[in-house]
């Protein structure tokens, strides 16, 4: 076929495309005014678009390539064929039909007319990268891939004028072929000039120009194959429409243009030196090797569109901060109606949310409220000074191998468009920052996108990043608090943006997490990297029948129908996705008993790291407060609150300290001063304890039996010394010495019972406290010294108002009551307290048995004198006073019981 009747009414069908063209579901705008040409507002679809690209002062028209096929079936098979031919008749057609619909925006303000593209774009299939050969040379195709590299915004002159410096005669309209292309010939036919003309600058067309390095999809690349990369080129609106890290789509033609690199190389330049010097001779396939080096393949775009668009993938992170009024208008109403639904379901939205996180990995519910906090982020903000307050969260997930961490890092990774996958072991710093390379074609350094780039305005995961190198690691602190990558290198000096959540997955060191260790002891990153992670969790195989069962039967029903589990999830990821772009728009504020709440949730945390023996995970800097802040923020999302409220700070400060605190403490170990005085005052208090016992029914035969099993022994030994009989054979000395070696055997016996309770005391002197029952106990202990405190302190003011009362009385005439000592005011009195606590374990069914009574009991005296001795969390008040001929250890005893005790200045409520 010919191309004049390729082209032949092309122009022709396409302006009456471009005029009368409206899809069937298009309902027109209701527009009183007229237009702003003067004209009445058009009414079809397309004409309306022409109209608005004018207005906007734009330069290409995006038209859908469905709508040309739905209007002119041959016209769109042309186009797809052949569109190398049929584009230049495309732009003629366009420039028609503005120039004579809105001949106001033809001209340049700078000199010629301006030049129009059409952008096209929706075509029914994608090719991959890998597959572009050389038979989509001039056809209509679309790829999609991974931009890498961008160029500067250059210019490039599309139509250039010409002058002849032999005839002065003016050559228009002359159309560059992928390099600077000047007129074959002079036009005149007095002059043969072929190879002198001056550029016109004036009189030709520039248009913006940029090249883009994209990769081929990680998800296209076969097995054992190297990822493939195709320069891309893009004009006038095109330039920057897609950054590094992106996900485009690109529509356009294949086209062969030299290889500038090659032809200008210096392998090349030998070559042409050793063929003048000698004959050529027979070459073979060496020198054809060589003339295919010299072209090489690119595609001309003529429109890039976010491959997340065309796949339904919703940006959950936009370039650009939008207004919640403005998400709702890209929804329809059925996911509107979704979306108010989905709030209205109150407390259980945060549980059902985290559910709905990668649904194929069975439990872990912290860790995915953590990957949904990270998913809302919280509010960036920025000071006056212009510093920026990061907004982003940092999770970091350690455990156990086979925790599905590597799972949830898939997940989160094919969650957003902008997500890179990445290992700590095959990453190095400029890989995962930025690098500083050599552009092939113009010589100079460039700035290559490493992974955190990549993920701008994204999430990153760092698979395996405790294999990372300490020199690697160090290259990403300034990218996970600022933010920021600074270069310096090669006379580039730069800082770009890396505005990405960092989700990262680690292994303990010693390939199971060991719990009698503390976070950093199992795990092999330094403190600064640690610190930066807002989120710290910690997931553990353990060995229990029962999840063990629930695991797998979850495993095996996902590999039997994989749909099932995911349809389970309380939403689907679009219903998700919906959700977390719409609370992403809203900026909750935080409120001054939101702010009151922060000051005492750090200040317990920072109390709780700085108290003696505490083993946390990593010291509970500033940064902690910052990211409690986050969290905060995050949880108001969740709810869609435009406020941070209490409430939010205190479900924020629960998940922090679980990650922190969760599993880095280690038994408690009680040192012998401690142990001594705690056994003393359990010895003291054994009476009301088994009163109390007793008014509660719990059996004591266990006790019976231990305190009549010495006397049962006793009989069963008299009896079988009784039931005896002499040795046979024996004779009278024998029978009188038995009774003197019975003495002696009784001896021994009792230095070893001795040697036993010795034993017994030494075990008990080392006896640990587990880190669950200390705080449990902890709790509860503070808990009500705090209630009667509070308690006390309104007592005391209401007596305040009596004693004013009382002094009036006094004028009158009556004597007031004397006012109650300090000692009777402050504190409650530890016998007191510690019957509280055996009070409430008995109602809640805890204490089954004496033995049972017992450890509880002796475990309160423990952990009091741990608060008070150790921790200064508990302080003494009041002690009673020596009474007349008490000897000491009568008053030691008493002391014990009796005295007062209130909480320290070191407690902060939560």
């Amino acid at each position: 076929m010919d191309a004049g009747s390729i082209i032949d009414g092309l122009a022709e069908k396409f302006t009456r495309f471009l005029g009368t063209y409206s899809p069937a579901d298009y309902v027109a705008p209701q527009i009183d005014q007229d237009g702003e040409d003067g004209t009445d507002a058009p009414a079809s679809f397309m004409a309306r678009t022409v109209q608005e690209m004018a207005t906007n002062n734009e330069t290409t028209l995006y038209v859908d390539f469905k709508h040309i096929s739905d209007f002119d079936y041959d016209m769109a098979d042309k186009i797809l064929q052949h569109y190398e031919r049929c584009e230049p008749v495309l732009r003629d057609s366009l420039k028609n039909y503005i120039r004579q619909h809105h001949e106001q925006f033809i001209k340049d303000a700078h000199g010629p007319e301006k030049e129009f593209f059409v952008g096209i774009h929706g075509l029914h299939s994608i090719d991959r990268l890998r597959d572009l050969r050389t038979e989509h040379i001039g056809r209509l195709s679309a790829f999609s891939g991974t931009v890498t590299r961008t160029s500067d915004v250059r210019p490039e002159l599309f139509l250039g004028t010409f002058r002849c410096q032999h005839c002065a005669t003016v050559v228009k309209n002359v159309e560059q072929f992928y390099k600077f292309t000047e007129p074959l010939v002079c036009p005149s036919a007095s002059c043969n000039n072929r190879k002198d003309w001056t550029l016109l600058r004036d009189d030709s067309i520039f248009v913006d120009w940029q090249h883009l390095k994209v990769q081929e999809n990680v998800d296209e690349i076969p097995g054992g194959s190297l990822p493939r990369t195709l320069g891309v080129v893009v004009r006038a609106n095109n330039v920057d429409r897609a950054k590094p890290g992106d996900k485009v789509t690109f529509t356009g033609s294949l086209v062969v243009c030299p290889d500038v690199a090659a032809l200008t190389g210096a392998k090349v330049k030998m070559q042409q030196a050793a063929n003048d010097n000698a004959g050529e001779g027979v070459t073979g396939l060496k020198e054809l090797g060589a003339r295919e080096l010299s072209y090489k393949l690119m595609f001309l775009a003529c429109s890039a569109t976010s491959t997340s668009e065309r796949e339904g993938i919703i940006n959950i992170r936009p370039d650009e901060d939008e207004a919640p009024e403005k998400v709702l208008e890209g929804y329809s109403e059925a996911a509107e109606q979704q979306l108010r639904e989905m709030a209205a379901r109150g407390p259980a939205l945060f549980d059902e949310l985290a559910r709905s996180i990668c649904p194929a990995v069975y439990g872990c519910e912290a860790v995915k409220k953590a990957v949904l906090l990270m998913l809302l982020g919280g509010v960036h903000k920025t000071t006056k000074e212009g510093i920026n307050l990061r907004g982003d969260i940092n999770v970091a997930i350690i455990g156990d191998p086979s925790c599905a961490k590597s799972q949830l890092l898939k997940y989160v990774a094919g969650f957003l468009p902008r997500a890179v996958y990445t290992s700590g072991k095959a990453s190095t710093a400029a890989g995962l920052t930025a690098s500083v390379v050599r552009d092939p074609e113009s010589g100079e350094f460039a700035i290559e996108a490493g992974a955190l780039m990549l993920a701008d305005n994204g999430i990153c995961c760092i698979d395996e990043f405790d294999k990372m190198d300490v020199s690697d690691q160090v290259a990403i602190h300034e990218a996970m608090e600022q933010q920021t990558i600074s270069i310096s290198k090669a006379g580039i000096q730069a800082t770009l943006n890396a505005r990405t959540s960092i989700l990262a997955a680690a292994n303990p060191m010693f390939g199971r997490y060991d719990k009698s260790k503390t976070l950093k002891q199992n795990i092999n990153l330094p403190p600064a990297i640690l610190s930066r992670f807002d989120l710290l969790h910690v997931m553990l195989d353990e060995l229990t029948e029962e999840e063990d069962g629930r695991i797998a039967a979850h495993i095996v029903a996902l590999h039997r129908d994989p749909g099932a589990t995911i349809s389970r999830a309380p939403f689907t990821m679009e219903q998700l996705q919906r959700y977390i772009k719409y609370a992403r728009a809203i900026k909750p504020r935080l409120t001054p008993a939101a702010q009151a709440t922060l000051v005492r949730s750090f200040k317990r945390l920072r109390g709780d790291d700085a108290a003696p023996g505490s083993h946390s995970a990593y010291r509970i800097t500033v940064r902690q407060l910052e990211a409690l802040v986050r969290l905060s923020e995050a949880m108001a999302r969740v709810y869609l609150s435009p406020a941070v409220t209490g409430e939010h700070v205190a479900e924020a400060a629960k998940l922090l300290k679980a990650s922190i605190l969760k599993v880095d403490v280690a038994d408690l170990e009680m040192d012998e001063d401690e142990l001594a005085e705690a056994m003393a005052q359990q010895q003291q208090g054994r009476a009301e304890l088994d009163e109390m016992l007793a008014q509660h029914n719990v059996p004591q035969q266990q006790q019976q039996q231990q305190d009549g099993g010495d006397a049962e022994m006793h009989e069963a030994a008299g009896e079988q010394q009784e039931n005896v009989p002499p040795a046979e054979g024996g004779d009278a000395n024998v029978v009188q010495q038995q009774p003197q070696q019975q003495g002696k055997q009784q001896q021994e016996q009792g230095k070893q019972q001795s040697q036993q309770q010795q034993e017994t005391q030494q075990q008990r002197r080392t006896t640990s406290i587990s880190a669950e029952k200390y705080e449990f106990i902890k709790n509860m202990l503070l808990r009500r010294l705090w209630e009667i405190q509070q308690e006390q302190e309104r007592a005391a003011a209401a007596a305040a108002g009596e004693t004013e009362a009382a002094a009036g009385m006094e004028v009158d005439g009556e004597a007031p009551a004397p006012p109650p000592s300090r000692e009777q005011r402050a504190g409650v009195v530890q016998k007191e307290l510690v019957e509280w606590y055996m009070q409430k374990q008995l109602e809640r069914n805890v204490i089954s048995s004496v033995q049972a009574a017992e450890v509880e009991f002796e475990l309160a005296y423990k952990v009091i004198n741990h608060m008070y001795r150790k921790e200064g969390l508990v302080s003494v008040v009041g002690a009673p006073k020596r009474a007349a001929g008490e000897d000491d250890d009568a008053y030691r005893n008493r002391l014990w019981k009796e005295r007062r005790l209130a909480l320290s200045a070191n407690f902060v409520p939560e």
